[in-house]
């Protein structure tokens, strides 16, 4: 079926590429000008990792396969938030937020590296309705999206892809802000920032300044909280983020 469509394709515009999305190894991905394929390497099993090697091992055996990623994803809920950094099961009810950005990071740290990639797709911007899905917080819902399903709530990983993507817009973002019930005194603080060099304060005292990497994070380790409230603010540029976290 695909060969014909592909033929029917090129018998009306020959001019034109034809291009199908995939998610099997298959003899039909040479089929099409171009091919694209679905990949969620450390969401649905898995390590992130695994991306960059597929990729590589895929360009190395087709080399001039015009291949690219039409969609790649994990699940995030902002009102489930975590300490710890755990895989979580995709058909489960349990996707903390802070997994979804993880996630999002070290793809978008393999894929913005391979240049010969034509298209590298989220899937996706908002959750959405899906009838048979059974896992997250909400029954029929895909919570893949960077943003809420009203619209309203926009996740850790949307601020990542803009401050990485919109240049024309200053970003300064505090990953994680809603985890604020916090159990351990001893905590790592990302940002994201695509304001040059940002300062973080810690209950008002200035832990240092950092220079985003090339992927707009700026991350401070080991910072110390206080018993109870702590009060998180960041500057950068004429931008500025806070936060409130409390160490119980």
């Amino acid at each position: 079926m695909t060969k014909e469509l592909n033929r029917i394709a090129k018998s009306i515009d020959h001019t034109r590429l034809t291009t199908g999305a995939s998610n099997q190894e298959d003899p039909l991905n040479e089929v099409t000008d171009l091919i694209a394929y679905n990949r969620y390497f450390g969401w649905y099993g898995n390590d992130c990792s695994e991306m960059g090697k597929w990729i590589d091992r895929e360009h190395n055996k087709f080399p001039d396969r015009c291949m690219g990623i039409s969609e790649y994803g994990a699940g995030g809920d902002v009102f489930q938030q975590a300490d710890s950094l755990i895989h979580p099961e995709p058909w489960g009810q349990w996707h903390p937020e802070n997994w979804q950005t993880f996630y999002h990071i070290e793809n978008w740290k393999q894929l913005s590296a391979r240049k010969f990639l034509w298209c590298k797709f989220i899937w996706c911007m908002f959750d959405f309705s899906a009838a048979g899905r059974r896992e997250g917080t909400t029954f029929g819902r895909n919570d893949k999206g960077l943003v809420t399903y009203d619209r309203k709530i926009k996740k850790d990983a949307f601020y990542f892809y803009k401050a990485n993507w919109n240049k024309d817009a200053n970003v300064l973002h505090i990953a994680g802000k809603r985890n604020n019930r916090l159990s351990t005194q001893i905590n790592d603080i990302t940002v994201f920032s695509n304001c040059g060099k940002t300062e973080l304060f810690v209950n008002g005292v200035s832990m240092g300044k950092k220079n985003p990497d090339n992927t707009c994070i700026a991350e401070w380790k080991n910072i110390k909280l206080n018993p109870g409230k702590n009060y998180i603010e960041i500057h950068g540029g004429n931008k500025k983020d806070s936060c409130i976290l409390y160490l119980e």
